[in-house]
This record gives C-alpha cells, structure tokens and sequence, in this order.
C-alpha cells in the first residue's frame, strides 16, 4: 500500500491514522451493539429496523457512512482528520450509552 503524499516530500500521516481510528472505533461499536439482538450494524438493516428515537436513526446511519465510506470510498485528497476521528468516538460512544437505556437487556 502506498501512503499518500500531501506533496511531494512528506507523508499525509494524519489522515491515514484518522481512517483506521474510524474504522477501528466502528468494530468497537459494532462489536458491542451486536449484545443487543436486532440491532442494525449496517445501513440495510437499519433501513428496516424500528429505532425507538428519531435521533437515533440519523446519528446510527451516520456513523454507519462514515465508516463506509472511510472503507470503501477511499479518497486520499479528501482524508479525514484528527478532529473528525474525535468527533466520530463521540459519536460511537453517544450511541452506546443510548443502546444501554433505550434497549436493556
């Protein structure tokens, strides 16, 4: 794999690292939210799920996007940043909590 250059001499670093934090912090959510049965992982499946929230569907299928497009769509002139991995784990984190007092097990 070759790492993408901002120019000609150094390495776009952070966007390269703020891509696999998304990624990462996508499989910590999934892997959680999967303790809860039904719950949506992927924008399919959520399309058909019920949320309980209406919030709570924009902020799932967001993150599910993000991490998507982090994964499939790569575009190393467009490459996320620090804030935006900050940002996301907020996010991921948000919607963990909401699983714990909307869906109890």
């Amino acid at each position: 794999m070759k790492v993408p250059f901002s120019n000609g001499n150094s390495p776009r670093i952070e966007g390269v690292l703020a891509r696999a934090g998304i990624i990462a912090q996508f499989e910590l959510w999934k892997s959680y939210a999967t303790q809860f049965p039904g719950y949506p992982t992927n924008l399919k499946a959520a399309k058909k799920h019920s949320f309980v929230h209406p919030e709570e569907e924009r902020l799932v299928t967001n993150l599910i996007s993000i991490r998507n497009r982090m994964t499939h769509e790569i575009d190393v002139t467009n490459d996320p940043t620090t804030r935006m991995l900050v940002n996301y784990t907020w996010e991921c984190q948000h919607i963990a909590k909401w699983l714990t007092q909307l869906y109890p097990l």
